[in-house]
């Protein structure tokens, strides 16, 4: 009971620093506008003052956009390689520092401009299972936007425990975009890590770790249209050869659907008694990150 009641109480006070910080940082800047992504080319104005003209698709910057926002949202590693034993629980909130370069499709894709750096805020609880394998649950918010996201992992420990070797483990794990009407976005990933932890003076211990992710980001968006101001819906005058063809869709069918990235991982953690404290830091072409975590392990 007493610890059901210590479970229940941090992951309370870990959700409502989350909502609290998504709440003082939400607006829209960082939403994503795919219409940015479309040009109406209106090639004639007829008698009535009607605009007639076709859509064209910038498919190249919205896969390499949503390369760039499936980097950005994708799921941390934020732990080392061991697990959390059978009877183990454990409780997370996060924040991260997303940098975001110049020259990153990002910048082309969202309502506003974003700086160089997007925090997010995150609350993940991972639990223990028999034979070194664990599950974990996350939801993050990314600052300035209307965007949350929700993702699961199941790691396995393929080998930990032992005194003068590294523990080392396989995850596998996934995440949604939410709050983008626009967009339908998902991430796939998986990762191998290594770790090893060292005490310090018998009260506390630190534990760096190290590793790769491979992450799949597969996107589409839902129907669009690149000339809004003209409620027409679209329509052809074969008799005059005149089209109005302002909609448009980046469909799952076409061939970059699916977008791959390779990241790499670095991190280290420190325990003393239940408390835990984690710096990380992800590297991938373009978006690299930094992540401070705290929480309480069971």
């Amino acid at each position: 009971m007493i610890v059901s009641t210590r479970v229940m109480g941090a992951i309370t006070i870990a959700a409502l620093v989350l909502l609290s910080t998504s709440a003082a940082w939400a607006s829209s800047p960082n939403d994503p506008r795919l219409t940015n992504f479309l040009s109406f080319d209106d090639y004639e104005v007829d008698d009535q003052g009607r605009v007639w003209g076709t859509v064209e698709q910038d498919v190249e910057g919205f896969d390499e956009f949503s390369k760039h926002l499936g980097q950005m949202i994708a799921p941390r590693i934020i732990a080392p390689s061991e697990t959390l034993g059978q009877a183990g629980f454990a409780v997370k909130t996060m924040g991260s520092l997303s940098y975001i370069p110049d020259d990153s499709a990002l910048r082309d894709g969202m309502a506003g401009q974003p700086s160089s750096m997007v925090f997010s805020s995150h609350l993940q609880v991972r639990k223990g299972l028999p034979f070194s394998f664990e599950v974990a649950g996350n939801i993050s918010h990314v600052d300035s936007s209307d965007l949350f996201v929700m993702g699961a992992d199941v790691r396995w420990a393929l080998h930990e425990g032992y005194a003068y070797f590294p523990d080392i483990a396989a995850r596998v794990s996934g995440n949604t975009l939410t709050g983008a009407p626009e967009l339908v976005l998902f991430n796939v990933a998986w990762d191998l890590s290594m770790s090893k932890s060292f005490g310090l003076g018998g009260v506390m211990a630190i534990t760096p770790y190290v590793g790769y992710q491979q992450l799949h980001t597969f996107s589409s968006s839902r129907k669009l249209n690149a000339y809004p101001q003209d409620p027409r819906p679209p329509q052809n005058l074969t008799t005059e050869n005149l089209s109005f063809a302002p909609e448009a869709v980046f469909s799952h069918r076409r061939d970059n659907y699916r977008q791959m990235s390779h990241r790499m991982f670095l991190g280290a953690r420190l325990n003393v008694w239940i408390v835990s404290l984690t710096l990380e830091g992800i590297y991938a072409n373009p978006v690299r990150q930094f992540t401070l975590a705290a929480g309480v392990d069971f």
